[in-house]
């Protein structure tokens, strides 16, 4: 969805901290084919945000956060940054999105 982040700036935003590990990752993969899409909307002007929680909720320890760091850095070898002002969020930069566009294009 596209909401207003703390910054009032509009960005693609996908709360994901409900979701199980699989099931978050599934979420994931598909906003980065829609990206792909020769039928894809524009996917914003800045960054996209990903709340997976901070874990306080986990039953030993956080699951979600290192499963989709590690989901970004080694399936799309893409660096994503954890919101310096939210420990409980994901940022993908609108410089990788479009490195990610550019990459997958080339190669396609």
């Amino acid at each position: 969805k596209r909401r207003h982040d703390n910054d009032g700036k509009l960005r693609i935003m996908m709360d994901l901290h409900q979701f199980s590990a699989p099931m978050a990752k599934i979420a994931i993969r598909s906003y980065m084919d829609s990206l792909l899409s020769p039928r894809r909307k524009v996917y914003g002007k800045g960054d996209a945000v990903f709340i997976v929680g901070k874990g306080k909720r986990s039953e030993e320890r956080p699951v979600l956060m290192p499963t989709i760091l590690r989901l970004f850095r080694e399936e799309f070898r893409i660096d994503v940054t954890v919101d310096k002002n939210n420990t409980g969020r994901v940022r993908l930069s609108k410089e990788s999105i479009e490195r990610f566009i550019k990459q997958k294009k080339w190669n396609a």
